[in-house]
């Protein structure tokens, strides 16, 4: 986390415009974000609530904490992270409030996203109660190796043709790319794979992890096979 607060904090000088996505690494860059005042930054949750199971961990309350540490706004995202259907999805983003904040973070500088795996011991979305070991399972079965955004992706790094991408409120991939700054965070050889498979989408630009993940990457495939990565940070 102290790293990840560091780099932010270096660069936010430039930025008006913040989104926000949800779990532990990003919880913990908040924690070890010390205070300071900046100019006119707004901080948006990117991705619907995960409701009151993890709270401390919601984009909720991660977008406010943040804010109120740079002396910004911030701005919620209402609606849950994963819905029943990809009809209400549908319907939801259609609702003014939601509509209205997912087109204001396209409009980001910045991203600040975490990198989940389908691992069910480090998944979050198991533990916020949206998948069960047997969910997993079956969407590892169909390629699953992590997720961005609750967003699910392939070891090359493609999205994945399933249902529950479908469902899910928030920030459309395609546009996360489009933002100039992407920083993913992520730590654990137990990451190394969705790490990867992240690096190879081109979902983030600027990597935060640790020396075990990235050693772990490297084995996994060359280097210079990633594409796009402006910078690894450890």
């Amino acid at each position: 986390g102290t790293v990840a607060a560091r780099h932010l904090k270096a660069i936010l000088n430039n930025a008006t415009i913040v989104g926000i996505s949800w779990g532990t690494a990003i919880y913990e860059l908040v924690n070890s974000f010390e205070p300071e005042v900046y100019k006119d930054i707004e901080i948006i949750q990117m991705i619907g609530g995960i409701g009151a199971e993890n709270p401390d961990i919601d984009g909720t309350e991660l977008a406010r904490r943040l804010a109120e540490k740079v002396s910004g706004r911030y701005r919620y995202l209402h609606a849950p992270l994963i819905v029943e259907s990809a009809d209400i999805k549908r319907a939801m983003i259609q609702e003014r409030n939601v509509k209205d904040t997912l087109e204001r973070v396209k409009k980001a500088d910045v991203a600040i996203v975490g990198i989940g795996s389908t691992n069910p011991n480090v998944s979050s979305l198991i533990r916020a109660g949206y998948l069960n070991k047997k969910e997993l399972s079956e969407i590892k079965k169909l390629g699953a190796i992590g997720d961005v955004c609750a967003k699910h992706f392939d070891m090359y790094g493609n999205l994945c043709q399933i249902n529950l991408n479908e469902r899910v409120i928030g920030i459309n991939i395609e546009e996360l790319k489009k933002i100039n700054y992407v920083i993913g965070i992520a730590g654990g050889k137990v990451k190394a794979s969705a790490i990867l498979g992240v690096l190879r989408g081109g979902y983030i630009n600027v990597l935060i992890s640790d020396d075990q993940a990235i050693s772990e990457v490297l084995k996994l495939n060359d280097i210079l096979r990633i594409g796009d990565l402006n910078e690894i940070y450890s």
